[in-house]
């Protein structure tokens, strides 16, 4: 039985449609965006040492090919054999720089932990039922000193939801679910058009968050 990855039936289906229309053209992905977000860019940047890692919910890989081009040595995660396959196109030019691996980061296990982790496309696919497991996820894969970047669909009032797609969560629901081992360093807002039934727009949040050292 393939992992749910804390994903229902229909979340499951829908994604792997828009992976099929996709056709292993990133660009053709309703969710895709060429550049890094902001606070991965400044969380990369605000340290000399590019050491381990890690992309939940890799997708296309374009986030975990920018990492390892800052020489970050990467591991990139997804549930569906279509991302996999398009994040290991990526990969062939990184030679040992970026691993990608179909796996399910509720019972993902590493030898060492990750001084970065960044999630774009992982828990906003997730029922309020796996957050528990994510949370305890997150900590056990994040080094000491260690930043965590989440980008995630915020929800914008009670009628904000799809019956499909990503889950929309506030930023009240998701800092206490982290709180205290993480510590917000930054948050970021920006609505953004995304094609239907997903949008026709959404309002993404991008959390910056420190583990003490």
């Amino acid at each position: 039985m393939k992992s749910s990855g804390g994903m229902n039936v229909l979340q499951r289906v829908v994604l792997d449609k828009f992976y099929a229309g996709a056709a292993g053209a990133a660009d053709r992905l309703p969710w895709h965006r060429a550049d890094p977000g902001p606070l991965l860019r400044k969380a990369v940047e605000s340290t000399t040492r590019r050491g381990r890692a890690l992309d939940i919910g890799c997708g296309s890989g374009v986030f975990s090919a920018y990492l390892a081009q800052q020489g970050c040595a990467v591991t990139a995660l997804d549930l569906h054999p279509a991302a996999v396959a398009m994040a290991r196109r990526l990969a062939e030019s990184f030679a040992d720089r970026l691993t990608v691996l179909e796996a399910d980061v509720l019972s993902f296990e590493a030898a060492q932990p990750f001084e970065l982790i960044l999630d774009s496309g992982c828990l906003h696919c997730m029922s309020d039922g796996a957050l528990p497991a994510y949370r305890e996820r997150i900590l056990r894969l994040l080094a000491p000193g260690g930043d965590f970047i989440l980008e995630h669909w915020d929800k914008r009032h009670a009628l904000d939801w799809r019956p499909m797609g990503p889950r929309r969560r506030t930023p009240a629901r998701l800092l206490p679910l982290f709180a205290p081992e993480l510590a917000l360093v930054e948050k970021k807002t920006e609505e953004m058009a995304v094609p239907l039934p997903l949008g026709p727009t959404v309002r993404g949040t991008a959390y910056w968050f420190k583990r003490a050292a």
